[in-house]
Protein backbone atom coordinates (compact mmCIF):
# COMPACT_ATOMS: atom_id res chain seq x y z
CA UNK A 1 0.00 0.00 0.00
CA UNK A 2 2.88 2.72 0.46
CA UNK A 3 4.20 1.74 -2.85
CA UNK A 4 0.20 2.10 -4.36
CA UNK A 5 0.18 5.30 -2.29
CA UNK A 6 3.35 6.95 -3.47
CA UNK A 7 2.51 5.70 -7.13
CA UNK A 8 -0.78 7.90 -7.01
CA UNK A 9 0.50 10.86 -5.66
CA UNK A 10 3.17 11.16 -7.59
CA UNK A 11 2.09 10.67 -11.00
CA UNK A 12 -0.79 10.28 -13.28
CA UNK A 13 -1.40 6.49 -12.44
CA UNK A 14 -4.59 5.16 -11.36
CA UNK A 15 -5.35 2.10 -8.78
CA UNK A 16 -8.13 -0.36 -7.98
CA UNK A 17 -8.72 -0.39 -4.29
CA UNK A 18 -11.36 -0.62 -1.45
CA UNK A 19 -12.06 2.76 -0.73
CA UNK A 20 -11.44 2.12 2.87
CA UNK A 21 -7.81 1.77 1.90
CA UNK A 22 -7.63 5.41 0.86
CA UNK A 23 -10.14 6.73 3.38
CA UNK A 24 -7.53 9.22 4.79
CA UNK A 25 -6.19 10.46 1.59
CA UNK A 26 -9.90 11.15 0.26
CA UNK A 27 -10.29 13.06 3.93
CA UNK A 28 -7.45 14.72 3.15
CA UNK A 29 -7.97 15.68 -0.77
CA UNK A 30 -5.22 14.06 -1.68
CA UNK A 31 -7.01 11.31 -4.14
CA UNK A 32 -10.20 11.19 -5.40
CA UNK A 33 -12.73 7.93 -6.16
CA UNK A 34 -14.73 7.50 -9.12
CA UNK A 35 -18.14 6.04 -8.39
CA UNK A 36 -19.35 2.63 -10.26
CA UNK A 37 -20.06 -0.26 -8.55
CA UNK A 38 -19.33 -3.84 -8.31
CA UNK A 39 -22.08 -6.21 -7.35
CA UNK A 40 -20.56 -9.53 -7.94
CA UNK A 41 -17.52 -8.59 -5.48
CA UNK A 42 -17.63 -9.62 -1.44
CA UNK A 43 -16.45 -5.46 -0.26
CA UNK A 44 -16.69 -2.33 -1.77
CA UNK A 45 -14.31 -2.13 -4.25
CA UNK A 46 -13.43 1.59 -6.11
CA UNK A 47 -11.24 3.04 -8.67
CA UNK A 48 -9.15 6.06 -7.44
CA UNK A 49 -7.49 8.97 -9.30
CA UNK A 50 -6.19 12.42 -8.41
CA UNK A 51 -8.20 15.08 -7.66
CA UNK A 52 -8.18 17.53 -10.83
CA UNK A 53 -6.35 14.45 -12.80
CA UNK A 54 -6.21 13.94 -16.75
CA UNK A 55 -5.85 10.66 -18.69
CA UNK A 56 -3.33 10.16 -21.20
CA UNK A 57 -4.87 8.21 -24.59
CA UNK A 58 -3.95 4.76 -22.86
CA UNK A 59 -5.61 5.27 -19.35
CA UNK A 60 -8.47 6.90 -21.30
CA UNK A 61 -8.88 3.77 -23.25
CA UNK A 62 -8.53 1.78 -20.15
CA UNK A 63 -11.21 3.38 -18.44
CA UNK A 64 -13.75 3.16 -21.50
CA UNK A 65 -13.09 -0.89 -21.64
CA UNK A 66 -13.34 -0.92 -17.73
CA UNK A 67 -16.65 0.92 -17.91
CA UNK A 68 -18.09 -0.98 -20.93
CA UNK A 69 -17.44 -4.23 -18.46
CA UNK A 70 -19.14 -3.05 -15.67
CA UNK A 71 -22.00 -2.24 -17.97
CA UNK A 72 -22.25 -5.53 -19.24
CA UNK A 73 -22.23 -6.38 -15.63
CA UNK A 74 -24.98 -4.67 -14.40
CA UNK A 75 -27.32 -5.87 -17.50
Amino acid sequence: MVLIRSLLHESDRLALLSKHQIELEEKLGLLATLPFEMPETKRPIGLTLRLGWHPTATQQKFLEILNMSIQKMNR
